[in-house]
């Protein structure tokens, strides 16, 4: 694994630690992983839990803190292999 990796996957595990929070019943079995798309806003883990609507609140709000807080929690176009093992870690 590179280092690019190594980044990516701890970002998923900040997004995943923050879903814990956030859904605190359990979130990992609300996604199909079957149709998980990280480049879909309806798709990824975001769309699938809160709908495409508030990922755009998020990416688009005022700043740099909207596109920078997805990608630092793992909610960009990469690390569906890594989201798919925190999601087994949940199961």
């Amino acid at each position: 694994m590179n280092y690019e990796d190594e980044a990516i996957r701890e970002d998923v595990k900040e997004g995943a630690t923050w879903l814990d929070i956030v859904i605190p019943d359990g979130w990992a079995h609300l996604i199909d992983a079957s149709i998980l798309r990280m480049e879909s806003l309806n798709d990824c883990i975001f769309g699938q839990l809160f709908g495409s609507d508030l990922y755009d609140d998020i990416l688009y709000s005022p700043g740099p803190e909207g596109i920078m807080w997805t990608q630092t929690h793992g909610f960009s176009v990469y690390g569906r292999e890594f989201w798919l093992e925190e999601i087994e870690k949940r199961l």
